[in-house]
């Protein structure tokens, strides 16, 4: 059973529970544990108690971030596929892994439609329109864009889907205030 530890500034329930949700989800999908099985443990840590500095190992690399720290942007295509598992494979050994490696890029999510033949809509987020951009410049946006039309059909109406300004995406009591 994987146990997590959050370190974090106190925080309200609400903002503390919906944590704990999108870890559990996470934690789940990355270990094949049932959601149920993943413990939280929260650590609240006051102000001045700890650093902000050198960023972990693999990401050290990495130019420090000049925004506001929080996704400013999305995009959105449509996809059908005949088989859904493929598509769901896809995903996790190909494009997932991909989009992860790319400096700006923050999740994904992928929808399955109710409507009649209504496909699946994948939704990425992004730090910025300009880490996006560059994303659009690299060999493993190509290659994944290749094989996610191998598995289906991209019904985007544009050739890169729809792009979006993210407007809220705050959680808790307050909205996410901070403390």
């Amino acid at each position: 059973m994987p146990i997590v530890h959050i370190h974090m500034e106190p925080r309200d329930e609400e903002s503390k529970a919906r944590i704990a949700r999108e870890v559990a989800a996470a934690v789940a999908e990355g270990t094949n544990n049932p959601v149920d099985g993943i413990v939280m443990v929260f650590h609240e840590l006051p102000r001045g108690s700890y650093a902000t500095g050198l960023s972990y190992g693999p990401r050290s690399k990495r130019k420090p971030r000049t925004d506001s720290g929080l996704p400013t942007f999305a995009t959105a295509h449509l996809v059908t596929v005949e088989d859904e598992a493929a598509l769901v494979s896809l995903r996790n050994e190909v494009v997932n892994p991909a989009l992860a490696r790319q400096d700006g890029f923050v999740s994904t999510l992928l929808l399955r439609l109710r409507e009649p033949n209504g496909g699946y809509l994948s939704i990425n987020k992004w730090m910025s329109e300009k880490d996006w951009v560059e994303w659009g410049k690299t060999e493993d946006d190509r290659s994944t864009t290749k094989s996610l039309m191998n598995v289906g059909k991209l019904w985007d109406p544009a050739p890169f889907g729809w792009r979006a300004d993210i407007v809220h995406q705050r959680f808790g009591a307050r909205g996410g205030e901070r403390l």
